[in-house]
């Protein structure tokens, strides 16, 4: 439960303000939080340039998992997802050892600005250190909040690359179907060289989105 008090003086100015949260616990994934877990990723997900990258399931993954969330009075308030990767395929350098890929991190938009994210993070590098990863690869996209987030983490940028939405007539002169009768009405691409001005000037594409790769050292 989070409470918010306000002291006022005579004149009505709000003169003190006090956040009382309940004990906030960081503790394993289970598999009876998979249906909270989906709803708070999408939530969290809302007014970001990932508002429509929506699942209705967890996504299998390859390797073993540091799989997070925090609970706050018996609700989930965060997740951190991270996957162990003992032979990466990055697109960036990066040192030896074992890669902790950062999947999903989300806080719920009523918790934020509380130190969620960082007590995650915190405890995901002490796990990650116990067990013998060298360094975190993230992925996120342009949501400025969000870099400066990773950016005061300790993750540092080192690859760009363009994600790029088109819808109906966008795909004319970019994409065409090769199978008769069937017609891109939305389409995902990867944009790698590609200028987004052109995208929008030339072709009047009106979604396009920086995806940063990230990375921090876990001395």
């Amino acid at each position: 439960m989070y409470y918010e008090i306000f002291l006022r003086g005579k004149t009505g100015a709000v003169i003190e303000f006090l956040n009382i949260m309940g004990e906030l616990i960081i503790r394993d994934y289970r598999p009876e939080d998979k249906e909270e877990w989906l709803r708070l990723r999408v939530v969290s997900f809302l007014h970001t340039a990932y508002y429509d990258d929506v699942y209705d399931d967890r996504i299998p993954r390859d390797n073993p998992l540091i799989d997070l969330v925090a609970e706050l009075d018996g609700e989930l308030v965060g997740l951190l997802e991270t996957e162990i990767d003992p032979d990466p395929e990055s697109i960036f350098e990066h040192p030896p050892g074992l890669c902790g890929i950062v999947w999903n991190l989300a806080v719920h938009p009523d918790h934020r600005r509380k130190g969620i994210g960082g007590k995650l993070l915190s405890e995901l590098e002490n796990r990650a250190r116990q067990a013998g990863i060298t360094y975190l690869e993230a992925w996120t996209r342009d949501d400025e909040d969000v870099l400066r987030w990773y950016g005061g983490m300790g993750f540092e940028i080192k690859y760009v690359y363009l994600h790029v939405y088109l819808e109906n007539e966008e795909h004319k002169g970019i994409l065409k179907s090769c199978v008769k009768g069937l017609t891109p009405v939305k389409s995902f691409c990867h944009g790698i060289g590609v200028s987004a001005s052109k995208l929008v000037k030339k072709h009047r594409v009106k979604r396009i989105h920086a995806c940063n790769g990230m990375m921090k050292i876990l001395a």
